[in-house]
């Protein structure tokens, strides 16, 4: 496995860990501004980690 692999694996770790966090139901739902960015980041670290994982299947493509 290459170093950029292994980058990429601990970048989808990373994403995943921050969308668990975030997906905790620890706010107030009153808070509906909160909310709305909260959900907000989760979709953009969701669109990171599929990115991370489309290019980690295109590099352990290339490297075979």
């Amino acid at each position: 496995m290459s170093s950029y692999s292994s980058y990429l694996k601990e970048q989808i770790a990373v994403h995943q860990a921050i969308i668990e966090e975030l997906g905790r139901d620890g706010s107030d739902k009153s808070q509906d501004r909160l909310e709305t960015a909260r959900l907000k980041e989760i979709r953009n670290h969701e669109r990171s980690l599929e990115a991370l994982r489309a290019t980690l299947m295109i590099e352990d493509g290339a490297s075979r």
